[in-house]
C-alpha cells in the first residue's frame, strides 16, 4: 500500500483553511421573522389585540381595535422580516397603562431599536425587550391617522460560534500538520544516522 503523501494533504487543506476560518468567525445576523409564530396580548382600556397569535409574513398580523356596538380599528401591527411596523388607522390618544406585549414563540426576539417614528410622542422609552417579551408602552402617546412607528430587530452578538464542521476541519488540519512535522523529523534523523554508518552525508556525498 502506498504511503499517504502528507505534504499533498496539507497543501489541499491550506487552500480550504481561509474559507473555513471565515465561516467559523463570520458575523451573526438576525434571521428573518417570516414563518415565526408570534402572540399578541397586553393591557388595554376597552381595546383588544387580535388575533391572539399569527404567523409572521407579508400581510398584517394584528390590529388594535375596539369591539362592541361601535367597533373600530386604531392600529395595524405588521411584522416584517426584521421589524415591526405600527400604523395608525385612525386618530387615537392613550392615557392609561395601555401596553402591547409580543412574544415570538418560534425563537427569541433579538435586540430592538426604533428605526423611524412619525408619531412625535413615541420614542425609544416606549419599547423594551426582556425575557423574550417585546413590550410596547402606549401610555401618553398620541397617533394621527397615517402616522407610523418602525421597530427594528438586530443581532446582539458580534460573531457567531464556529460551526461543528469548521471546528473539525481545523482540528484535522492541525493533526495532519503535526504528523507531517513528526515525519520530517524522523526522516531527517534517519538520514543523519545513515550518513554516519556509510560515511556519506544526507545528499549521498562523502561526509
Amino acid at each position: 500500500m502506498k504511503p499517504i503523501n502528507l505534504l499533498n494533504c496539507i497543501s489541499g487543506l491550506l487552500t480550504l483553511l481561509p474559507a473555513t476560518l471565515f465561516l467559523a468567525t463570520s458575523p451573526a445576523h438576525a434571521s428573518t421573522l417570516y414563518g415565526d409564530t408570534i402572540t399578541c396580548g397586553g393591557n388595554f382600556s376597552g381595546l383588544f389585540c387580535g388575533p391572539a397569535s399569527a404567523t409572521a409574513g407579508p400581510s398584517v398580523e394584528f390590529t388594535l381595535a375596539r369591539g362592541g356596538v361601535n367597533p373600530a380599528q386604531f392600529l395595524s401591527l405588521d411584522f416584517g422580516k426584521g421589524d415591526l411596523l405600527i400604523t395608525a388607522l385612525a386618530g387615537i390618544s392613550f392615557s392609561n397603562l395601555d401596553t402591547l406585549l409580543f412574544e415570538d414563540t418560534s425563537k427569541a426576539f433579538p435586540a430592538e431599536s426604533i428605526l423611524s417614528s412619525t408619531a412625535t410622542t413615541f420614542g425609544a422609552g416606549n419599547v423594551s425587550l426582556a425575557g423574550g417579551i417585546l413590550t410596547v408602552s402606549l401610555q401618553g402617546t398620541q397617533f394621527a391617522a397615517g402616522q407610523t412607528v418602525d421597530i427594528g430587530f438586530t443581532a446582539t452578538t458580534s460573531s457567531a460560534a464556529p460551526e461543528p464542521g469548521a471546528v473539525g476541519f481545523i482540528a484535522a488540519f492541525m493533526l495532519l500538520a503535526g504528523m507531517f512535522w513528526m515525519q520530517s523529523i524522523r526522516e531527517h534523523v534517519h538520514a543523519l544516522g545513515a550518513s554516519r554508518v556509510t560515511g556519506l552525508n544526507s545528499n549521498g556525498n562523502p561526509a
